[in-house]
């Protein structure tokens, strides 16, 4: 059900996928160990999804970028109850700019003189310098601990 969700809102966003190669069980008891069993396995893996169990502590976390590191594979954590919730499309938004950006995609562009043209005669409405500044903050999830939240502000000079 994720998936299909995933999906459907990937093409709502004009983002194609494909199906999952592979979807693998790991006992909560031997993550770690069994991690590194399957990236070793298949190591033409560039990007993994992990749903980590509702109750994951830093620990998980910690293994997942770790074999990121040590595997260069990406990966896109997801806990087990948000998984198995009925996401809300902004939601799955997110899930999918995260993995996008990690796996090299531009998520926003931004065409100034497209933008900024007047609908009388294609004329810029601005006739003196402007300054376009953009913002973004992101919040570490819940099982990740209580790290703090990282923001960016960027501008045009």
């Amino acid at each position: 059900y994720f998936y299909d969700r995933l999906k459907e809102e990937a093409r709502n966003k004009g983002m194609r996928t494909e199906s999952p190669r592979f979807v693998r069980h790991i006992p909560e008891g031997r993550f770690q160990e069994d991690l590194g069993r399957v990236l070793s396995e298949f190591n033409a893996i560039k990007f993994l999804f992990v749903i980590l169990p509702p109750s994951s502590k830093d620990a998980h976390y910690s293994t997942v970028k770790k074999a990121e590191q040590e595997y260069g594979c990406m990966t896109q954590c997801i806990r087990w109850d948000t998984f198995t919730r009925n996401l809300k499309n902004k939601s799955l938004g997110n899930i999918l700019s995260k993995t996008n950006a990690k796996l090299g995609g531009l998520n926003w562009t931004f065409d100034a003189m497209e933008s900024f043209k007047s609908i009388r005669g294609g004329n810029c409405i601005f006739n003196t310098p402007v300054m376009i500044i953009g913002a973004d903050v992101t919040h570490w999830a819940i099982c990740e601990g209580s790290k703090p939240s990282i923001a960016g502000i960027v501008a045009t000079l």
